[in-house]
């Protein structure tokens, strides 16, 4: 059995992750996998691993794994402002050579070229097409997206779909008219056992950082005003206990290294884009875990289920929008108001506080990770809707 995947890019810079679901699928149940992607590398890792297309890792990929397969495409850049919005004329034909059984998209938030000629090679192939959602829900429609909209809501009815978070598959049952049953929810996958709880000794670790021997508090993630960054640094102010380390690169950092300045705030510490295998170290460092808002867009991001793996104490700004993500307050995490730096200082102290409450949390999201997001468990689904999908 063979499977196609069409995505408009790899993000290299997020590890292993990238190649989730195929190379599990390939791997676990001897399946045929061969994504087609463009050449070009994305923006985050033309900045942050300093690329310019991903032929050398599809070439290493190539030679080391198995069904396996990535196939970079030409593509043609549609708007300079807008790079996932690519043309690969050689799609259509690079679907219909591998014949597949099954095709997987993993659309942006809203359908871009790629998504309609993968349609239109499932209907000629008279096989099914699953898209899979990556939970981020779309901004204010624009003209061309409104107009777009009947032939979005024409192909949704007539696909399976796969959405990582309620939000995503509420929002879509109502904005495309959709089924019941016609899309089912799998949380963000995760790999349990290399993001987990690390047996090495905590001062060791924070010494290697310079750090003191507790309360850190990490930020992980792109620097911009729109993930509530301000707030948090408006909130280091009041925990001069704490010391915050930001971890991460982006068009506001300079910004927020004014911001300290003016702020008088010593007990902040800025790194720098830090590879992603050395993240497990510096998520064990920290007591607390903090994300701001994550409203902008509302979603399910990766550093979530890497904290929730790593068994953190997260305190998560997204409240209104708990369907986005797989956190009960109190119970998996904290979930405060978006971009606020009052939340921020109330909840921090009170777990500094209830060590009790800290570690109750810390159990419940690590079990939690375990039995719901691990790779084998959400994989084992995955394949089940493959397989009657393909046999429907």
């Amino acid at each position: 059995m063979k499977i196609v995947e069409t995505r408009e890019f790899f993000e290299l810079f997020r590890g292993e992750k990238e190649f989730f679901p195929g190379r599990i699928l390939s791997k676990k149940y001897l399946l045929e996998y061969v994504v087609l992607v463009p050449l070009r590398a994305s923006p985050n890792d033309s900045n942050l691993l300093k690329i310019n297309d991903i032929g050398n890792m599809a070439i290493h990929v190539n030679n080391n794994s198995g069904m396996y397969k990535i196939k970079t495409l030409f593509s043609i850049l549609l708007l300079k402002n807008f790079p996932f919005l690519q043309f690969s004329p050689t799609l259509f034909y690079h679907i219909l050579k591998e014949n597949p059984d099954l095709i997987i998209d993993i659309p942006y938030t809203t359908f871009t070229p790629r998504t309609y000629i993968a349609y239109v090679a499932s209907r000629i192939l008279y096989i099914p097409i699953l898209f899979i959602n990556s939970g981020d829900l779309p901004g204010k429609k624009g003209f061309l997206r409104r107009l777009l909209m009947p032939l979005e809501s024409y192909i949704y009815k007539r696909s399976k779909i796969i959405a990582l978070n309620a939000i995503a598959k509420d929002y879509l049952s109502k904005e495309y008219s959709l089924k019941e049953g016609a899309i089912s929810v799998i949380p963000k996958g995760v790999d349990t056992k290399k993001w987990s709880p690390l047996n090495k000794d905590l001062h060791e670790m924070r010494s290697k950082y310079n750090l003191p021997s507790q309360n850190i508090i990490l930020y992980v993630g792109r620097l911009d005003r729109r993930k509530g960054i301000a707030s948090l640094i408006e909130a280091a102010k009041q925990l001069n206990n704490f010391t915050i380390m930001l971890v991460g690169n982006g068009p506001d950092k300079d910004y927020f290294v004014d911001m300290c300045r003016d702020f008088d705030i010593n007990n902040l510490i800025f790194l720098e884009f830090v590879e992603n295998v050395k993240l497990p170290e510096l998520y064990a460092i920290a007591d607390i875990v903090i994300i701001p808002d994550m409203t902008n867009p509302v979603g399910f991001s990766t550093v979530l289920s890497e904290a929730m793996s790593m068994g953190k104490a997260i305190v998560i700004g997204i409240k209104d929008f708990e369907g986005a993500v797989p956190i009960e307050h109190m119970k998996t995490g904290i979930i405060i108001e978006p971009n606020s730096t009052k939340e921020i200082v109330i909840f921090v102290n009170y777990l500094h506080e209830n060590p009790q409450v800290k570690r109750f949390i810390e159990s419940n999201v690590r079990e939690f990770a375990k039995s719901n997001m691990d790779y084998d468990i959400v994989m084992d689904r995955y394949y089940n809707i493959i397989m009657a999908t393909i046999k429907n």
